[in-house]
């Protein structure tokens, strides 16, 4: 999958004024010091002020604004500010919240000074989630925002002399890896699924060959199924080891 194609995945997953915003993007780039202007237009696309109704939708647009700038709508030092301080509100409400929870507890049991101890711990918690919130944004959108995908090795069909490499084409296997940011999560499951292929070299036998090239199972991809949380993404993949002519290492 190329970015451009997740790009577009991901916008039809988004409402239709959000995709429109993003498809302007890509054909106007913002300038690099619009940090401001765009921290704006991702608060119209979320319908409101952060954390009033950022909902499922903001897992999606923060995919594909990382996605935008790889494709050259953004400059990553005009996103990393923006994504920074959209978490860093997500995580001073969420924590926020649950101190507010727990001063109504106190407050509920009659223990006016247990209740200004929670809100005031609840408002460290806040403060502390903030800062970790902006410094992990940077971190993960700045090594995620040049990342590639490399893909499995791809060969012509061996003509096997097995019957246990026919099946490995058949077979399918399933796995999934976790990682930080879609791209990582990916990278890491293609890359176990290629290890465990390669485990099953000696089910090709001795499938003929072009000279300079040996008959050895590859990991041929069916289907990807990608899981959004807040901080990491799992990738499910379905796959098969067909056998395929590679060039001698």
């Amino acid at each position: 999958m190329t970015t451009l194609q997740e790009f577009e995945l991901v916008l039809r997953q988004l409402p239709p004024g959000a995709a429109t915003i993003l498809r302007e993007l890509l054909r106007n780039p913002l300038a690099p010091q619009a940090s401001a202007r765009l921290l704006d237009l991702v608060r119209l696309m979320l319908g409101g002020a952060a954390g009033g109704g950022l909902g499922a939708n903001w897992e999606l647009l923060r995919r594909a604004l990382v996605l935008l700038a790889r494709l050259g709508g953004l400059a990553p030092r005009t996103l990393l500010p923006v994504i920074g301080t959209i978490e860093a509100e997500l995580a001073a409400a969420a924590a926020a919240g649950s101190g507010g929870a727990g001063a109504g507890g106190a407050g509920a049991g009659g223990a006016a000074a247990g209740a200004g101890g929670a809100v005031a711990l609840g408002t460290v918690l806040a403060i502390l989630a903030a800062v970790l919130a902006v410094a992990f944004a940077f971190w993960s959108i700045g090594s995620e925002v040049m990342k590639e995908i490399e893909l499995p090795q791809d060969g012509q069909p061996c003509a096997l002399d097995t019957a246990a490499g026919v099946a490995m084409a058949m077979n399918e296997r399933k796995l999934y890896a976790r990682g930080v940011g879609q791209k990582t999560a990916l990278q890491r499951a293609i890359d176990r699924a290629v290890s465990a292929c390669s485990e099953d070299a000696a089910q090709c036998g001795g499938g003929e060959c072009r000279e300079g090239s040996t008959c050895r199972p590859v990991a041929s991809i069916t289907s990807v199924d990608l899981k959004w949380r807040l901080f990491w993404t799992t990738a499910h993949i379905t796959y098969t080891c067909p056998c395929a002519c590679l060039p001698n290492e």
